[in-house]
């Protein structure tokens, strides 16, 4: 009996060795998503905060919609807000973003055209490093956008 214990004693050593590596990929994973979907998160509701700043309020200028989802981004989160005007979705796309910031656009650009019944859409776009880097290694562009219908 006393033989048989003795042969058995770096078996769950070796086990825990063999399954940590699993185990740890399995951490760093859900660390990674649950960062980027942090993140997701944050552009999307600060595009919903501008969105609605744009349809409730009459006469609301470009400035003060930016205004709102500025503090949306820059209170939820570590991102950075550029303060460019990018008056379509086609110009946001193009533009270039350091990792930690984020930008808005916003259509229609021009306050003349948002009439009460028409739309007005919100996009915001951010950078974000992952947190991990093992899965994913270069920086994370994240959309978000809302549209709502002007009161």
């Amino acid at each position: 009996m006393v033989k048989h214990l003795k042969e058995n004693r770096g078996q769950a050593i070796v086990e825990f060795a063999l399954v940590l590596p699993f185990l740890l990929t399995l951490l760093l994973g859900i660390i990674e998503f649950g960062w980027l979907f942090n993140s997701w998160l944050t552009i999307t509701s600060s595009a919903r905060e501008g969105a609605r700043v744009a349809a409730v309020n009459i006469d609301v200028s470009n400035d003060s919609v930016q205004m709102a989802v500025k503090r949306h981004v820059e209170g939820l989160s570590g991102f950075v807000f550029d303060d460019v005007n990018y008056t379509s979705k086609n110009s946001l796309d193009a533009a270039t973003l350091s990792v930690g910031h984020a930008a808005v656009a916003i259509e229609p650009w021009d306050i003349n055209n948002r009439s009460p019944g028409s739309e007005v859409a919100v996009y915001v776009k951010g950078s974000v490093k992952p947190l991990v880097g093992v899965f994913v290694q270069h920086p994370v562009e994240i959309w978000g956008q809302a549209v709502m219908r002007r009161e």
